[in-house]
C-alpha cells in the first residue's frame, strides 16, 4: 500500500473528475452532456524539484506526472520545474505556502523545526541497512502516530523517500576513529547530524 500511494492519487483524481456532472469525454478534448458540447476543464499544477532534469529522481517524478496526465485524459497536468528554477531546497516550503508552486519535493532535514519528528531517521547508530527500510519505518510512524501527522497537517503527503547510507569522505586526511574528526570542518545537514558532529568534536558546516 505504501508503494502504491502515487497510483492511488491518480486513481482518485480520475474518479473525482469522472463524477463531476456525469459527462463523458468527447473527441478533441470536449465533453458531451445531453447532446451539447463543452470544453473539458483542465487542472494544472506546478511541481518544484531542486534536482536537475537528468537526475534519476527527476526522471521518476516526470514519469509520474506523465502517468497522471494519461490516466486523466489530460484533465490533470503537472508541470515539472527542475534544477531549482522555482525554489531551492532551503525555500521550497515558502514557495508552496506563497503559491509560487503547488507541490514540491522537500528535503526534510532542511526544515527540522517544522518536521522535528522526522529527524529521528538521522540519528546515528540506528542499524539502517537500506533506504527502503527507512521509508517503511517513516510510513509506519506517519500512519500510526497523530503526533507525526501533526507535523504535516498543513500539507498533503504523497510520498516519502530516503537517501542511501551516508559515509564521511575526506579530501587529504585518513581518519580511523571518532577522535580523528575532532576539529575538522564537516558538511552536515539537519539538526540531528549537526548535534552529533558537534558532540564528536567536529565543526559542522551547513551546505546545500
Amino acid at each position: 500500500m505504501k508503494k502504491a500511494i502515487t497510483l492511488l492519487l491518480a486513481l482518485l483524481l480520475v474518479l473525482t473528475l469522472a463524477a463531476c456532472g456525469g459527462n463523458t469525454a468527447a473527441p478533441g478534448g470536449a465533453q458531451q452532456s445531453g447532446g451539447s458540447q463543452q470544453t473539458q476543464e483542465v487542472y494544472k499544477f506546478r511541481f518544484s524539484l531542486h534536482d536537475p532534469a537528468i537526475a534519476l529522481r527527476a526522471q521518476l517524478f516526470q514519469q509520474w506526472c506523465d502517468d497522471i496526465a494519461e490516466a486523466t485524459g489530460g484533465a490533470v497536468q503537472i508541470e515539472m520545474f527542475t534544477g531549482g528554477t522555482l525554489a531551492g531546497p532551503e525555500n521550497i516550503i515558502d514557495a508552496i505556502n506563497g503559491g509560487v508552486c503547488d507541490m514540491g519535493w522537500i528535503a526534510g532535514n532542511y526544515y527540522a523545526e517544522m518536521f522535528p519528528l522526522a529527524d529521528i531517521i538521522q540519528l546515528p547508530m540506528l542499524g539502517v541497512t537500506s533506504p527502503e527500510q527507512i521509508v517503511n519505518v517513516m510510513w509506519d510512524l506517519y500512519e500510526e502516530f497523530p503526533e507525526m501527522q501533526a507535523n504535516y497537517d498543513r500539507y498533503q503527503v504523497m510520498t516519502m523517500c530516503a537517501l542511501p547510507i551516508s559515509y564521511l569522505h575526506f579530501a587529504d586526511k585518513e581518519v580511523n576513529s571518532l577522535e580523528g574528526i575532532s576539529g575538522l570542518k564537516i558538511r552536515a545537514a539537519g539538526s540531528a547530524v549537526i548535534d552529533y558532529m558537534t558532540l564528536c568534536g567536529a565543526v559542522p558546516i551547513s551546505m546545500h
